[in-house]
């Protein structure tokens, strides 16, 4: 999928970190850290675009990383993994700071599921900023597929009617947050 996406899994659970490694491999660069002084010593070297990290660690915890990285330009986002207890609690005011907390403890699909759409995400700006940089034209609305428009509604959390419409047939969508709320073909 995304390979220029580079993902930096910090977890001080060997555990953890092999089972992410390995659930994400497939969606982007990964390398893991057992620490959030060793995170850092690797952001510097190489920035990473992402950043999934477990909130409980000793030392520096998830929320100190993702204070020092804030300087980072760009910033990464980051992917909190954390007890619901400190999701609630001490983690509630970091919502904008975050792109997706994860639960913990956790079934790895449901957490790959996540992740991946904050890698989509990542690849939706990353190319929307080299077409900006781009002098070419690299495509129209005529030229995108349903699927491509309807991936990009939901990777974009867009909310809106989608009408299509083909040889007299009509089909209405409404979508809320990037999900599919109704959807209604002719009459």
């Amino acid at each position: 999928m995304a390979s220029n996406i580079d993902v930096l899994v910090v977890d001080d659970n060997a555990s953890i970190r092999e089972l992410m490694l390995h659930a994400l491999s497939p969606l982007a660069a990964v390398e893991t850290a057992a620490s959030a002084a060793e995170a850092l010593r690797r952001a510097e070297t190489r920035p990473p675009d992402l950043v999934v990290c477990d909130y409980r660690m000793p030392g520096l915890n998830g929320l100190e990383l993702l204070s020092s990285l804030s300087d980072a330009e760009p910033r990464p986002a980051v992917v909190l993994m954390a007890s619901r207890a400190d999701i609630s609690g001490p983690l509630a005011g970091c919502r904008s700071l975050v792109e997706e907390f994860i639960e913990k403890p956790f079934f790895v699909e449901d957490a790959t599921s996540r992740i991946k759409r904050t890698l989509d995400r990542i690849a939706l700006g990353k190319a929307t900023r080299e077409a900006a940089d781009s002098t070419s034209v690299r495509g129209t609305l005529a030229q995108m597929s349903v699927m491509d428009l309807l991936q990009t509604v939901d990777i974009g959390r867009k909310s809106c009617v989608l009408v299509l419409a083909h040889e007299g047939q009509h089909c209405e969508m409404v979508f809320h947050d990037g999900q599919l709320m109704h959807a209604a073909l002719g009459k």
